[in-house]
């Protein structure tokens, strides 16, 4: 109903101000780094949508920005949402830590394979409750 649409103000979003569906639009969907915080942003219209729907296809695309968006990593505390729900096991003796399997699944070609390996002898976690596995699918590494 045109007049009730005139009434109250109701129009589509055509530049994607208020929200951003992926679907069809992957390529005009950027991320917008600011010091404390991420934002999508729409290249094509200069809009910051406020709500990024993926749907079908687009579900990978939303997933990565995910980690991004809201403030999930920004450049001023890096990774802002990797300390949540971390159990404090200061008071737990170390035999009584649960043991960790570490998957490492090398599907093709990657650059920096050693220094991801020597950062693995990093983790602060006892030798003798952790176990690591690696698949090499790739002849060069």
């Amino acid at each position: 109903d045109p007049a009730l649409r005139e009434k109250y103000g109701i129009t589509l979003d055509h530049t994607s101000k208020i929200f951003q569906n992926l679907n069809g639009a992957i390529e005009e969907v950027v991320l917008k780094f600011e010091q404390t915080r991420v934002r999508a942003r729409n290249v094509a219209y200069d809009t910051l949508p406020v709500v990024v729907h993926g749907n079908g296809p687009t579900k990978l695309q939303l997933n990565y920005l995910g980690n991004y968006i809201p403030n999930a990593w920004t450049y001023e505390g890096g990774c802002e949402v990797c300390d949540d729900d971390l159990l404090d096991m200061s008071d737990i003796p170390e035999e009584s830590y649960p043991r960790v399997l570490l998957g490492v699944f090398i599907e093709k070609p990657i650059p920096f394979l050693p220094q991801f390996l020597q950062r693995l002898l990093t983790l602060d976690y006892p030798y003798s409750h952790l176990s690591l596995f690696i698949h090499n699918h790739e002849v060069y590494h």
